[in-house]
C-alpha cells in the first residue's frame, strides 16, 4: 500500500523539516529483497521500465571509483537468478575455489606416483591442464560480467558525488513529450554497514529519518550548488532541495529478511518552494507515490522474471526452468 506521511517526521541534511516550506513524502511495502530495490534505484537504466515520471537521466560526470566488489556481495548474498541464496554462494565460491581445489588434489596425486610415471603423467596432461585452466578463466569471466550487468554499466549507476540532469514529465498523464530538467548532484548512497575504511567504501551517516535506527539502505541527491541560473540552477537564497530515498529490510521473528520498505521524501525551503508548493503540490505528492509503488512492483517481478534476462539466459531455457 502506498501512503504519505507527516511532514513532521521528515528531516533530509541539507534542509530540516522545520525550516522546509515544502515537503512530499511516500511509502511502500513490497516483496522484494531490500538490497535488490536499492540496486534496481541505482542502476538508471532501468528508469524508463518503472519510472513514468523520470523515465530519462542524464549522467553529466561520475566520480572515479569501483564497486565491482558490492555487486558480488549482492549475488552472493541475494542469490541472483540462480534460485536461492545457497546455490548462489556456491556458484561463486566454486568459481574462486576449484584452482585451489585442484591444486590440492594435483599434488597429492604427484605425491603417490612413482617418479618414472610422474614424468609420463606430466608430459601427457600438459595440454590437459592448460585447457583447464583456459575454462577457468572464462568461466571466471563470465561470471563477472554477469554481476556488473545487474547493477548498471559504472555510467549509469548512481554513486556518491554523481552529478546528473534528471528529465521529468510535470504534465502527466497529458504531455508525454514535455520534460522539465534539473540539475542534480548524488549526496550520499550508503548500505547497511557500510566499511568505512576500505578503498571502496562509502562514507556512513547515522540515519536522518522517522526509522530511529540504522541498517538501511540510503540514497540522496539534491540541486547542483555548482550550477547557477544560466546552468538551471538556483540560488540558495531563492531555493534549496534535498531528496532522500530509504529502503528498509522487514525481517520476520527468526531474523529472515521478508519484504522491504520503499520512503521517498523531499524537503525544499526557499520563496520558489512556496511556489512550487502552490502550483505543483498535488502532483507532486501524486508522483511520487507512483514513483515508490513502481519501482516496487517492478522489482517483484524482477525477482522472478527480469534476472534472467540480465544474466543473458536464453528464452527457451528461461521457459523450461
Amino acid at each position: 500500500m502506498t501512503t504519505s506521511a507527516s511532514p513532521d517526521t521528515y528531516n533530509t541534511p541539507l534542509v530540516p523539516a522545520a525550516t522546509a516550506n515544502f515537503i512530499i513524502a511516500a511509502r511502500y511495502t513490497c516483496n522484494a529483497p531490500a538490497a535488490l530495490v536499492f540496486r534496481t534505484l541505482r542502476n538508471t537504466e532501468t528508469w524508463r521500465d518503472w519510472n513514468r515520471f523520470c523515465p530519462r537521466v542524464t549522467i553529466r560526470w561520475q566520480p572515479d571509483d569501483s564497486d565491482e566488489r558490492e555487486a558480488m556481495e549482492f549475488w552472493t548474498a541475494k542469490g541472483g537468478h540462480f534460485g536461492s541464496p545457497a546455490v548462489a554462494v556456491d556458484a561463486v565460491q566454486q568459481v574462486h575455489a576449484e584452482g585451489t581445489e585442484r591444486q590440492r588434489s594435483s599434488q597429492e596425486q604427484k605425491q603417490k606416483q612413482p617418479q618414472h610415471l610422474l614424468r609420463v603423467s606430466q608430459d601427457a596432461s600438459g595440454a590437459g591442464k592448460r585447457k583447464s585452466t583456459d575454462t577457468r578463466r572464462a568461466s571466471s569471466t563470465a561470471l563477472a560480467k554477469s554481476l556488473q550487468q545487474m547493477g548498471g554499466e559504472p555510467s549509469v549507476r548512481l554513486k556518491n558525488g554523481t552529478k546528473m540532469t534528471f528529465h521529468v514529465r510535470m504534465k502527466l498523464p497529458y504531455k508525454l513529450t514535455d520534460y522539465t530538467d534539473s540539475q542534480l548532484v548524488v549526496t550520499e548512497v550508503s548500505r547497511p554497514n557500510d566499511p568505512v575504511n576500505d578503498d571502496y567504501s562509502l562514507t556512513t551517516i547515522p540515519t536522518h529519518t522517522d526509522a530511529g535506527k540504522s541498517g538501511i539502505y540510503r540514497i540522496s541527491w539534491a540541486l547542483d550548488p555548482d550550477k547557477g541560473i544560466g546552468g538551471g540552477g538556483y540560488p540558495q537564497s531563492m531555493l534549496q532541495a534535498q531528496r532522500v530515498h530509504e529502503v528498509r529490510p522487514i525481517v520476520d521473528g527468526t531474523g529472515k529478511e521478508t519484504s522491504c520498505e520503499i520512503v521517498t521524501w523531499e524537503c525544499q525551503k526557499g520563496i520558489l518552494a512556496k511556489a512550487v508548493k502552490f502550483m505543483y503540490g498535488k502532483y507532486l505528492q501524486e508522483r511520487f507515490e507512483e514513483w515508490v509503488k513502481s519501482l516496487g512492483d517492478y522489482c517483484e517481478e524482477f525477482v522472478g522474471k527480469v534476472d534472467r534476462r540480465d544474466f543473458g539466459v536464453p528464452a527457451a531455457a528461461a521457459a523450461a526452468s
